[in-house]
């Protein structure tokens, strides 16, 4: 009787088991960080607001990551430029988008300034950051295909994600109102 009793008992607490150490793996890996901080609460009474945009996080880059200037490694750097491109053009489909910011333009222009012997863009692939901290997005189809193009033959992209137009400042206004950041998924 008793045995009946403990082998459901057991494996129910088996699979409970492995669920929290399978969705504790999956956070960390989606965020980068260990499970720990995940855990801790670090926003403010300001920032729980639902009628704002949350805030950066202290502590943080631009782009809610806990990666410094020094830390960027190219992927990471082409991420950052597609999923920003996203607000300014037509595409089948889009995956991943962080505003555009002149703040989050300028940190990664300098970081590439500075760094760009260890991160390793390309003459192209640094010229949109030069053209995009000028404020010049005359180009921005260009700029979304070439580095759709490298992200998508890392497996990084979606199909269907090359851009074909440019967003009026009507569609632009609205893609942003009404699309998450990659920021606020992983937050």
């Amino acid at each position: 009787m008793v045995k009946k009793i403990m082998v459901p008992i057991i494996i129910i607490g088996l699979i409970a088991l492995i669920g929290f150490i399978g969705w504790s793996f999956y956070q960390e890996i989606g965020t980068n960080k260990p499970v720990e901080a995940l855990l801790e609460d670090e926003t403010t009474e300001e920032e729980k607001d639902t009628n704002s945009k949350p805030t950066v996080r202290k502590g943080v880059n631009p782009f809610g990551d806990v990666i410094s200037k020094k830390g960027l490694d190219r992927k990471i750097v082409l991420e950052y430029i597609h999923y920003m491109s996203h607000q300014k053009v037509d595409a089948k489909a889009k995956w991943g988008f962080f505003e555009m910011t002149e703040e989050r333009i300028n940190w990664l222009h300098d970081a590439v300034q500075k760094y760009n012997n260890q991160i390793g863009l390309t003459k192209a692939e640094v010229a949109i950051l030069d053209r995009w901290a000028k404020g010049d997005f005359s180009n921005i189809i260009y700029d979304h295909n070439l580095v759709h193009k490298v992200v998508s033959s890392e497996g990084i992209a979606v199909e269907g994600g090359r851009a074909t137009g440019v967003l009026s400042e009507k569609e632009e206004k609205a893609y942003i109102e009404n699309t998450t950041e990659m920021d606020e998924v992983r937050n």
